[in-house]
């Protein structure tokens, strides 16, 4: 016997048990209302501050002031391109294993025992969608890619969505986010009848991080993708920002981090998820965490201590204006050289 839970998932647990029994009782008091879908629970941990403060050896103890992560093999994608003037492939981006899978034709909204759920997704499994769009974002038509890497942040254990069922609901958010409230911002509803709060975020910020992860993969593209005429000519990562960032004084200051370690830092964004710290700065393969500890030594007074985390998100902001400004000048003037 298979028990519907509030999130999506079957429970196999039988439907005599006393456990079961105590939880139909229990979601038999709760009554729905649109206003309060999410009351009362709690949000899945965002991945943007989830790893531990990485404070630099130097920082925690001067005596290790030299102390530094093991040099990677020079074999490594990054470390590659910054010693022999090869190209990253794009194979080193992850890759997608395909999937197979018969979609349940879900109505747009139901109730099982008395929560709300949106094309079969229950509210921890909407919870867990949204925090795979702010570390990942979403593309639309390339939906087996937005269906891994929520498996991958949601567990494969938890749960089982086919593609098509990923794309039905992307969809929907797509819509959701370039949708204008018909009424005022407070209005509660979105033009389907779908309750504004189903999200843990608030759509504005959905939508820019949307379209930060879309710059930036449009960005790495750009650069670890082999030239279409066959040629192996070095590209040095540049983001044409026309001087209206800081980014190019930045780059002209000498320093342990430079345009390579930019580069690796979008990489791995696209890698471990949007707000990775942790994961991004101690991968071997970006091999940046040497450049970050002394760039963060540099910064260090006898009152402020700037971590790792702190440098790789002041620096990922940087980046991000810069490639805000390129898109605009890129729109207005597509031909003009920056």
């Amino acid at each position: 016997n298979y028990v519907e839970l509030d999130d999506g998932r079957r429970d196999s647990s039988s439907g005599n048990s006393t456990n079961h029994q105590q939880h139909q009782n229990d979601n038999k008091k709760r009554t729905y209302t649109p206003s309060d879908v999410d009351d009362g629970y709690s949000t899945p941990s965002s991945d943007e501050d989830e790893d531990h403060v990485e404070t630099s050896e130097a920082v925690k103890n001067p005596k290790n002031k030299h102390k530094r992560m093991k040099k990677t093999s020079s074999s490594s994608s990054f470390t590659s391109m910054s010693t022999t003037g090869n190209q990253l492939s794009s194979s080193s981006l992850p890759s997608l294993p395909s999937s197979s899978g018969q979609a349940i034709d879900y109505p747009l909204t139901d109730q099982v025992n008395g929560s709300l759920r949106v094309f079969g997704f229950g509210r921890i499994a909407r919870q867990y969608f949204t925090k795979t769009v702010m570390m990942y974002g979403i593309e639309q038509g390339n939906w087996e890619a937005t269906k891994e890497a929520f498996l991958k942040v949601a567990g494969r254990q938890k749960f089982s969505h086919t593609t098509p069922e990923i794309q039905k609901y992307g969809e929907m958010l797509l819509r959701h986010l370039s949708e204008i409230p018909l009424s005022d911002e407070y209005s509660t509803h979105f033009a389907d009848g779908v309750p504004r709060n189903i999200y843990n975020h608030r759509i504005p910020d959905i939508l820019n991080r949307v379209a930060v992860i879309h710059l930036i993969r449009q960005k790495v593209i750009e650069y670890v993708s082999p030239p279409s005429d066959g040629s192996h000519s070095i590209k040095v990562f540049n983001i044409e920002e026309g001087g209206w960032t800081e980014l190019r004084t930045i780059w002209s200051k000498p320093g342990a981090w430079s345009k390579y370690q930019d580069l690796a830092l979008l990489f791995g964004s696209l890698k471990h998820g949007y707000g990775s710290w942790n994961k991004i700065s101690t991968d071997p393969d970006l091999n940046i965490y040497n450049a970050a500890t002394i760039e963060v030594e540099h910064e260090v007074s006898d009152e402020i201590s700037i971590t790792v985390t702190a440098f790789l998100k002041k620096r990922m902001a940087i980046l991000e204006r810069a490639l805000h400004v390129e898109h605009f000048l890129r729109t207005v003037s597509p031909t003009q050289e920056h």
